[in-house]
């Protein structure tokens, strides 16, 4: 098996296929939304490398800098029997092209990761929960919900974002660059975008999305995709009031019959509210710090 650069564009069909194979083997996607908007912005900054055999793709990994420059988020697209493997070489490519460190996201389950390559980190938790959820509460009193309004509202988005995630790895430190090839992807939705304001200052947000519907007749699965409230005004309610509006945009106005969300294990809040709505875990992704001096 041989390993080479490779950029994604330049795999085309063949890297949809592996990824496509490779998340029907594990039950989760190999990539997620951070990396797979990294992959195919234009002008991007990444390191990629694929593995093949007798002309077949059989592995990719690719990794991007991190929103707050301090490290690269890396993950690969392999079968279980050459992960480990296909690791090592990657690892070394990142090492040759000067990225010091790096977290490496594992979705596939049970899988294990030597110590002496990469140090356990984190673990994300998939939770997901049927639409819609029986929570009648409203936002408190001088609270509005609304949806975003392009062209009015990014500045406000990242200062709060910035605000909520400062020292976050992947949803810190962003730049009017990084809102702005999000808005591009092609679910966005602005009025899924569900923002809270009190007295004309935004005070929190629940960014929703929608998932393809994977064959005819499916019903649409909602996501929520990032959530944050922000610190001067938290323990009034404002998470639960934006949590629920944008489950309800879900369930309401996109006809999702089921969410799901990404939380940090370690933000205890955070789960005992989503458990409280009703999500339970389904899938849970780890994450591992590499350094090149280890």
């Amino acid at each position: 098996m041989h390993v080479r650069s490779a950029a994604p564009e330049e795999l085309g069909e063949r890297l949809e296929r592996l990824i496509a194979e490779v998340e029907r083997r594990q039950g989760a996607p190999p990539f997620g939304e951070m990396l797979l908007t990294a992959m195919a912005a234009a002008g991007r900054r990444g390191i990629g490398a694929a593995a093949e055999q007798d002309g077949e793709l059989t592995a990719y990994g690719f990794a991007a800098p991190n929103p707050d420059g301090r490290a690269w988020t890396l993950e690969l697209a392999a079968a279980r029997e050459v992960y480990v493997w296909f690791l090592e070489r990657v690892l070394d490519r990142l090492a040759d092209e000067g990225a010091g460190e790096a977290v490496l996201w594992v979705h596939a389950p049970d899988l294990e990761i030597p110590a002496d390559l990469v140090m356990p980190e984190r673990e994300l938790l998939r939770m997901t929960a049927a639409l819609p959820v029986e929570d009648g509460r409203t936002p408190p009193e001088g609270v509005v919900m609304r949806g975003f309004h392009a062209g009015r509202d990014e500045t406000a988005f990242l200062d709060l974002n910035n605000r909520v995630f400062a020292g976050h790895p992947e949803q810190g430190g962003w730049s009017r660059r990084d809102l702005d090839e999000r808005i591009a992807l092609p679910w966005f939705d602005p009025a899924g975008v569900r923002t809270a304001w009190i007295g004309g200052r935004m005070a929190a947000f629940n960014w929703t999305k929608v998932h393809e519907v994977p064959a005819p007749g499916c019903r649409p699965v909602g996501e929520i995709y990032a959530i944050g409230v922000d610190p001067p005004h938290r323990g009034r309610g404002l998470g639960r009031a934006a949590a629920l509006d944008g489950l309800r945009y879900l369930a309401d106005r996109r006809g999702a019959t089921r969410a799901v969300l990404y939380v940090d294990s370690s933000n205890t809040q955070a789960v005992g509210l989503y458990r409280s709505l009703g999500f339970v875990t389904e899938h849970v992704d780890r994450a591992y710090r590499w350094t090149a001096d280890r």
